[in-house]
Formats: C-alpha cells, sequence, structure tokens
C-alpha cells in the first residue's frame, strides 16, 4: 500500500481548502470587530466634539456680552 491513496490526497487538499476559508472568515470577524470598535470610538469622539464645541459657543456668547457691557462707558453701566 503507498502512503498516501488519491482519495487521502483529495481530503488533505480539501482540508487545507477549508482551513484557509476558515482563516479568511476569521479574519473577516476581526475586522468587523475592529471597524465595529472603531466607529464606537469615533461616535464617542465626535461626542465629545460636539460637548466641546457647545462650551466654547456658550463661553463666546458670554464673553461678547462681557465685552459689550465694557464698551459703555462707567456712568451708563451704573444707570443700567
Amino acid at each position: 500500500m503507498r502512503p498516501f491513496e488519491t482519495a487521502d490526497v483529495a481530503s488533505i487538499e480539501m482540508l487545507k481548502a477549508r482551513y484557509e476559508t476558515l482563516k479568511a472568515q476569521l479574519a473577516a470577524a476581526e475586522g468587523a470587530q475592529d471597524a465595529q470598535r472603531a466607529a464606537a470610538i469615533a461616535a464617542e469622539l465626535q461626542e465629545m466634539v460636539d460637548k466641546a464645541s457647545a462650551e466654547l459657543l456658550r463661553i463666546a456668547d458670554r464673553l461678547a456680552a462681557l465685552t459689550e457691557e465694557r464698551s459703555r462707558s462707567l456712568w451708563r453701566r451704573l444707570a443700567g
């Protein structure tokens, strides 16, 4: 009997092909997880940017009001 029969070689080739398929599927799944994680991080960063922008706008409004008040003369500020 030969070490490998034709059926054995075919089985080995089929297993190799299945291994490569599973390896590709695993890589795709890992890539999808990385993409989901990246999307979650991006969403979190966008939320932080939105909050920071809102806070900066609020500060800019307060600064504009303060500048306007300071631009009036002292006696007008005192008079109301």
